[in-house]
């Protein structure tokens, strides 16, 4: 992860640091990458912990990001309580829908419905 510049990625490794998979192959150019300050996050996936699964290395730090700044990015709240292994939680943040945007889309839905919902089941993302 070192060798990645920042906004970097696979394209930026000298070929001796890439997995044979990757040193011929056309495609896939996101795997370990940065993410970037200045752009939104890319989508996490369960495999988000995993470098060579797309462009989830911390734009300045040489590491993947940390499960908690990965839940942040998906919008939960500091103080939400997560059940399981790490793992286990590792995965639901993966398959999770980022919680703005449910809150997004429930208003919707109930605005189209012509549901009454509560401003308190509404979402503002973190700062």
């Amino acid at each position: 992860m070192r060798a990645a510049p920042p906004e970097g990625g696979r394209t930026d490794l000298p070929d001796h640091l890439l997995p044979s998979c990757l040193r011929e192959h056309d495609g896939h150019y996101d795997v370990l990458g940065r993410m970037r300050w200045d752009q939104p996050a890319p989508t996490l996936r369960v495999e988000h912990q995993n470098p060579t699964k797309g462009r989830y290395t911390h734009p300045s730090e040489h590491r993947v990001v940390s499960v908690w700044e990965a839940a942040r990015i998906q919008g939960y709240p500091d103080d939400y309580t997560w059940t399981g292994t790490r793992a286990d939680v590792v995965r639901q943040i993966g398959n999770s829908v980022p919680v703005p945007l449910a809150a997004a889309i429930g208003a919707a839905v109930a605005r189209h419905a012509g549901i009454a919902h509560s401003a308190a089941t509404e979402t503002t993302p973190p700062a």
